[in-house]
């Protein structure tokens, strides 16, 4: 359910049917449903609005904790600090540094990739830019090899920090990459 969830990617209401069926099918499978509800609030921010998104992405921040699976919690608390700040809630910025100083120390990559993204995410919708630049400079010096998906995202968000920053032919050359 959840790999055709993910190729139905494009179909946001037909992704969004498969993760809640998928959450139901994974009732005896807490450390599932925590990245199931984490996944499913951050779909639902674009059809069901924020109050819909946090909910679920809490729901997976309770798993997380309840199961004291610290990348579990650093990936949640991720998402729920991509939902609050998107509603305009002050606590965003923190929630984003604890999730990315937990998924750090628990050595989990996916995670941390995940946390950088959304840290960055803050900082450049901030103005922040400089600080975006340095998280999203060391992503792509340490994936870059390694991961071409996350090279390609680290170059489009890069593209945008510096589209911000006013260096207009550095973001082109970014967006082309």
């Amino acid at each position: 359910l959840l790999l055709r969830a993910e190729l139905a990617g494009a179909d946001l209401q037909e992704t969004i049917a498969l993760r809640r069926k998928a959450l139901r099918a994974a009732a005896d499978r807490p450390e599932l449903q925590a990245v199931i509800h984490q996944k499913l609030g951050l779909y639902l921010r674009f059809s069901e609005g924020i109050e819909a998104a946090e909910k679920e992405t809490r729901a997976a921040v309770a798993l997380a904790e309840q199961l004291e699976d610290d990348a579990l919690h650093a990936g949640a608390l991720a998402s729920l600090a991509l939902i609050r700040f998107n509603a305009g809630k002050p606590d965003a910025p923190e929630l984003a540094e604890r999730a990315h100083e937990l998924a750090g120390a628990a050595g989990d990559p996916e995670r941390l990739i995940a946390a950088t993204f959304c840290r960055a995410h803050i900082y450049v919708w901030s103005s922040q830019l400089d600080e975006a630049r340095a998280l999203l400079d060391t992503l792509q010096r340490e994936w870059s090899a390694r991961d071409e998906r996350t090279a390609s995202e680290v170059s489009w968000y890069l593209s945008i920090v510096e589209l911000r920053a006013g260096r207009w032919s550095l973001a082109e050359q970014l967006a082309e990459r």
